[in-house]
């Protein structure tokens, strides 16, 4: 087989790799504020700038993933999306830092034969908003191949874009009782996601929520002069907290536009991420607390930066 990678068998080259020692390389010493990974996108802007996101980040997104996810090492996660996009991030580290074991697909969910999907034995998909809306909207028609290929499936995470709430509601009539939905929200310079909520019964209203903020992060709706609007009235989605990345990688100007001085923290270098993104707050009357409903969103553009929706300016509890 002719490959253009380098390719080093361990067998062959046994002699070499002999010789080198056998102890651990010695361990460095990482901060939380040390660079843990740079991603690019190119958001709605079509420019690709790469997003640094520091450990202290991703450390804080990845326990509160487990929690909001509900990981155990019996569960087997589907690894589907491009490494080019942040959603890899969230199907593989939750997964691997709970036990979990991580399957390496072939085919999107939904499209391989079905005696190939059950040999899988799936129990956790993530996928993008489109491609969930494409399987409800296949699924519709054939209700019975919905069951057939959630059967063993006890949650499904939806992300990327603004879910459809009558695409909801057939979810809701087509889906297995044992397959949970949740709907989580977060652009790449917040770290993966930084909402969540688990949808599940009748809708109330219009609109989706993207539910209440992850640990440590808050989300605030402002208007043009960085004031608190009224829950209902549409602003402009802030992100503050620890999963606020530190910004653009070699582009200072773009960085202070985006990244701004934090009004509402005590801490003098805490920044709010500008998103972009535009919604409402709402008071969810179920569990009496502060959520968020989509107004408009921005789709994904070739890498990572996605939206969805936009929460309420009062932080929300986690």
């Amino acid at each position: 087989m002719q490959l253009a990678t380098r390719l080093i068998n361990l067998g062959r080259q046994g002699d070499a790799w002999s010789a080198l020692s056998a102890d651990a390389p010695a361990c460095l010493h990482l901060n939380a504020g040390d660079l843990a990974y740079v991603i690019y996108t190119s958001g709605s802007t079509g420019n690709p700038k790469g997003v640094m996101i520091e450990h202290r980040s991703l450390v804080n997104y990845v326990l509160d993933a487990i929690r909001w996810f509900e990981l155990t090492p019996s569960d087997r996660v589907l690894q589907q999306n491009s490494l080019n996009f942040d959603l890899s991030l969230e199907e593989m580290l939750p997964a691997l830092l709970s036990g979990a074991c991580l399957v390496l697909a072939t085919e999107l969910f939904g499209s391989a034969p079905l005696s190939e999907h059950r040999k899988l034995g799936i129990s956790f998909v993530h996928m993008t908003a489109a491609h969930w809306h494409t399987l409800v909207g296949q699924w519709s028609d054939a209700p019975l191949q919905a069951l057939q290929y959630l059967q063993g499936v006890r949650l499904v995470n939806v992300t990327g874009d603004a879910l459809s709430a009558q695409k909801v509601r057939v979810w809701e009539s087509i889906r297995p009782e044992s397959t949970g939905l949740i709907n989580t929200y977060g652009p790449t310079e917040a770290t993966v996601s930084c909402t969540a909520t688990r949808l599940a019964g009748e809708l109330e209203g219009v609109n989706v929520t993207i539910g209440k903020p992850f640990a440590n992060t808050r989300m605030y709706i402002l208007d043009g002069k960085l004031q608190p609007v009224p829950i209902g009235v549409t602003g402009e989605l802030y992100i503050a907290g620890v999963q606020v990345g530190r910004g653009y990688l070699n582009r200072p100007e773009l960085t202070a536009e985006r990244f701004i001085a934090d009004p509402y923290s005590a801490d003098p270098q805490a920044r709010l991420y500008k998103t972009g993104d535009l919604g409402a707050g709402c008071r969810t009357a179920a569990s009496n607390t502060w959520a968020a409903t989509t107004s408009r969103s921005r789709s994904a553009v070739s890498g990572s930066s996605w939206a969805r929706s936009r929460p309420s300016w009062r932080p929300a509890p986690g």
